[in-house]
């Protein structure tokens, strides 16, 4: 299988980064707590992966684990892909939200149409901006976005990216 990019890990060290410490970068909160839940791995997967860990992470019964004691209050997806949201994506994220669960999902990277899950009804789709407040140039876009956000702006001159968004990695 190919190498992971840990991008879970990096979208986690920016909302839960210790803050008014003098080190490194803030997070986005002053005493958020973190639930890692896993549902792709370094060789992908599917639906049928992402959706339980989806109702898990929420504190929805999943046939074949433990119920979930710390059930979140927001999950963050940072993943989709092109077309229109299917039944199943539908159907487990209003029994989330039904739950009172805000659920958050990257509006997609291919300069396209919101795609999937983005496109569901009930979630808050986020746009990436780039450093100067406009949409960087791979993000989706599209009447489902409630909000953009950084997404970074990996400009190459001579090198080095500028205009990244630091954060932890698997070192």
């Amino acid at each position: 299988g190919s190498s992971s990019s840990w991008h879970g890990t990096l979208v986690s060290g920016i909302i839960g980064a210790a803050t008014n410490n003098a080190i490194g970068i803030a997070g986005i909160t002053w005493s958020g707590r973190i639930l890692p839940v896993r549902g792709l791995g370094k060789c992908g997967g599917d639906d049928s992966d992402l959706i339980p860990a989806v109702l898990w992470a929420a504190g929805i019964h999943v046939s074949g684990v433990p119920d979930n004691p710390n059930p979140a209050r927001i999950i963050n997806l940072s993943l989709g892909s092109a077309g229109s949201c299917p039944a199943s994506w539908q159907d487990a994220i209003s029994q989330v939200v039904a739950r009172d669960v805000l659920v958050v999902v990257a509006a997609g990277n291919e300069s396209g149409p919101v795609g999937s899950p983005a496109n569901c009804r009930g979630v808050a789709a986020i746009a990436a901006l780039r450093h100067a407040g406009t949409k960087v140039g791979f993000s989706n876009l599209g009447r489902e976005v409630a909000l953009g956000a950084p997404g970074g702006n990996c400009v190459n001159l001579g090198g080095a990216c500028l205009y990244s968004i630091d954060s932890t990695t698997n070192d």
